[in-house]
């Protein structure tokens, strides 16, 4: 939960602890941290508006170090209907170059217009460095200038009066966190972001592939953000280097072959590509290799590949997730035992920030019955989780027809057996069927009734992953419906 709070009532407070215990108070927030220089620039910039005429009441509606689902913070945030202001604080610049401080801020607040112009909003964009009391502003048209205190009194008093207190909701993770696959156009505009978390371990990747000849691989669940880190990466090394990509799907997406035009010295290809070239010498053109969702690269030819890495001190990075096999082949490759053999060091996401927090919980209780959806979640599942019985095949029809309708949504249909032509790929709206293949054992875990149940398993965690905003359960077997709609007890799905 996040209210916004009166900016100059909680800055009077400059001990840190009670300035983070009043601010969790009246923010509803309790998780919310700020360091104590953050603590000082916020009372610093209070007692000045304060000076310059702005009153108390003024100050009203301001979110203090907000931070959304989708890891993106803002030091003070004010929306209204038609407008937003945000304000970002630096203590000092100090340690930076004239010119290198004001990259640094203009990268900001060209971030923050990006993050902030899905509200439909007119943008009101400042920085205050507290300790100089400079200011910055970027406009409209991303034009960056030096600007006076007296702009950051106009704007504040401009926007006294009515605001919005619940804005958890403006903010869709699903508009910041692209798929290379889906959203090529995006991806190459660099419309898009990598979470703080991302960017740290990014950070070491780079300087690992730079400095030494290493196999690097990451990991996570489907919608921790491997593939977008993966792609990141390999558009930064190509910026200087030849890097090749293996996309490990039957056909290259149309995104893909995109992106692979536009940005030079980046191929994108397919492992069954290789397969028609002199490996070594095909190779040989590129200083790094990658490979995105690993775990589908037949057996032999990884080991070709890897082979010929170590012999010629290449480097490599690779992404993987055991959980998504779609074949028994893939399956019995364990990839994950494979990847921590070979590779000199494995990075993990964990955090999952592609799929919105309602259908992973949602997920994660599908999968077993007494797994507890936290109080908040359960309240919104409704609107991102729909569950339907079909008792036959007419049924069944019926409710794909009718949530397919765009004026409904326009859902994408995945079914089970169909997944693998969708790697790697989301969409905001997914639905698929289940039916009387799975049931729930006395532990009240998900199984499924086939000699290849564990694959069965991951065909469907594939699917539901694929979502990123709503998803459409037809179940077709009412024992199973039953169980789903009634959730152990009282806890209605």
């Amino acid at each position: 939960m996040n209210r916004p709070v009166n900016f100059y009532q909680i800055t009077r407070c400059t001990e840190p602890k009670a300035f983070l215990a009043m601010l969790r108070y009246q923010s509803g927030n309790f998780s919310v941290k700020a360091k104590e220089k953050e603590i000082l620039s916020m009372k610093i910039l209070a007692d000045m508006l304060y000076s310059h005429g702005v009153a108390v009441s003024e100050t009203d509606g301001f979110f203090l170090s907000v931070n959304f689902r989708f890891g993106k913070e803002f030091d003070l945030l004010k929306i209204n209907h038609s407008a937003c202001l945000n304000i970002e604080l630096k203590s000092s610049l100090k340690d930076f170059t004239p010119a290198k401080a004001e990259e640094k801020v203009r990268n900001q607040l060209r971030k923050n217009r990006h993050y902030l112009s899905v509200l439909d909003r007119k943008l009101y964009l400042y920085t205050v460095v507290t300790d100089s009391m400079k200011c910055y502003h970027m406009t409209e048209d991303f034009q960056f200038q030096e600007i006076a205190f007296s702009a950051i009194v106009k704007a504040v008093k401009h926007f006294f009066g009515e605001y919005i207190s619940d804005i958890e909701s403006l903010f869709r993770p699903s508009e910041y966190l692209v798929s290379p696959l889906n959203h090529s156009q995006k991806f190459l505009e660099h419309a898009y972001f990598l979470t703080q978390n991302q960017e740290d371990k990014k950070k070491e990747i780079l300087e690992k592939l730079h400095s030494e000849s290493v196999i690097l691989g990451l990991t996570g669940e489907a919608g921790t953000g491997k593939s977008l880190m993966l792609y990141d990466i390999a558009r930064e090394l190509a910026k200087n280097f030849s890097v090749l990509i293996l996309h490990c799907a039957s056909e290259l997406p149309v995104g893909l072959s995109a992106i692979s035009r536009n940005i030079k010295n980046l191929d994108i290809l397919r492992p069954k590509d290789l397969q028609m070239q002199n490996l070594s010498d095909f190779l040989d053109n590129y200083q790094y290799i990658f490979t995105d969702e690993t775990q589908r690269v037949y057996s032999g030819l990884l080991s070709q590949i890897w082979g010929y890495l170590r012999e010629k001190q290449k480097s490599a990075f690779i992404s993987f997730d055991s959980r998504q096999t779609l074949s028994m082949q893939e399956e019995n490759q364990n990839i994950a035992e494979w990847a921590y053999q070979h590779c000199d060091k494995i990075y993990t996401l964990k955090s999952t920030i592609r799929t919105n927090a309602e259908i992973m919980h949602f997920i994660r209780k599908l999968h077993n019955l007494h797994y507890h959806i936290p109080a908040q979640i359960q309240a919104d599942l409704p609107e991102h989780v729909r569950i339907c019985y079909a008792g036959n095949g007419l049924e069944t029809d019926n409710f794909l027809d009718y949530y397919q309708l765009p004026r409904n949504g326009g859902y994408r249909l995945i079914r089970l057996d169909a997944c693998n032509a969708v790697i790697g790929q989301e969409f905001d709206n997914v639905m698929t069927v289940l039916d009387n293949l799975f049931y729930y054992d006395e532990n009240q875990q998900l199984c499924a009734h086939d000699r290849q149940k564990q694959l069965f398993m991951h065909m469907l965690y594939q699917v539901l992953t694929r979502a990123r905003d709503r998803l459409v359960l037809v179940i077709t077997d009412e024992t199973l419906f039953t169980q789903i709609i009634s959730a152990s007890g009282d806890e209605i799905l």
